[in-house]
């Protein structure tokens, strides 16, 4: 009797899973098949002056430093008051007026960041493509695009690191990593084009106009936000050294 219970739980898995596995492809074969029409660019030219809007922080910032602390108590159900401190890039980390970004951070301590975003409050972005172009110059851990940024503690992601490339959620503080992936080794020193495309709770990612991942997120945790750039490697071997160029964004619609 046992024996059979399991069989039978086994079975009603296997069928809730692919069941969740055809709602999925359903939700992205009709955005898939969807003409997407490009309207205002909303960034850069939206934005007022690029460079002093985009907020800069490291591993020094109050977030970063109390993060495993405060991840804990939203899990418990805690509130979480942080005093936000102000930092300004040094010369290792360059954006220019037009939004481009070098950065060639040595390899010094064993938690390096270079973290940009967008004020969530000031640019209330929901449906767009992100395009830009990105370089890696070094091979650090990980590079992180967020979209519908809402604070450290929200937003969706595209991650590339360890040769793949992954579609995350960090939702209230905890991380819903790999809800998607495929395998995305990024040369050195070569420049890619990559693409955001955000409509409803479809998201999308081409690299050099290839579709790399797309998902649904039937949770539809985040309605909008601006957009995020993060550089991260914990090794204090290598550096992080990168390049990103040409951003722009565009508003959607069908």
């Amino acid at each position: 009797m046992n024996i059979i219970k399991r069989k039978f739980k086994t079975l009603m898995r296997i069928l809730r899973e692919n069941a969740q596995d055809f709602k999925m492809q359903l939700a992205i074969k009709k955005h898939r098949k969807s003409s997407f029409t490009k309207l205002a660019i909303l960034y850069p030219q939206r934005v007022g002056n690029v460079q002093s809007s985009w907020i800069y922080h490291s591993e020094n910032w109050t977030k970063v430093k109390s993060r495993w602390k405060d991840r804990q108590q939203l899990k418990d159900g805690r509130s979480v008051t942080i005093i936000d401190n102000y930092e300004a890039p040094g010369d290792d980390v360059e954006m220019d007026n037009a939004g481009n970004l070098n950065v060639n951070v040595s390899a010094t301590g064993d938690d390096k960041w270079v973290y940009y975003y967008l004020k969530p409050e000031e640019h209330i972005w929901r449906n767009f493509e992100w395009k830009f172009y990105v370089k890696r110059i070094s091979n650090f851990r990980e590079l992180q695009f967020g979209f519908r940024y809402r604070d450290f503690y929200n937003r969706y992601r595209f991650r590339q690191e360890k040769g793949k490339i992954f579609f995350d959620k960090v939702l209230n503080g905890q991380f819903q990593n790999d809800i998607c992936s495929k395998e995305f080794i990024m040369e050195l020193n070569r420049e890619y084009e990559f693409k955001i495309i955000c409509f409803d709770y479809y998201f999308a990612l081409l690299i050099d106009g290839s579709v790399y991942l797309e998902i649904y997120d039937f949770e539809k945790s985040f309605k909008e936000g601006s957009i995020a750039i993060i550089l991260w490697e914990n090794n204090g071997k290598i550096p992080i050294q990168a390049t990103i160029r040409d951003q722009q964004l565009h508003e959607l619609s069908k």
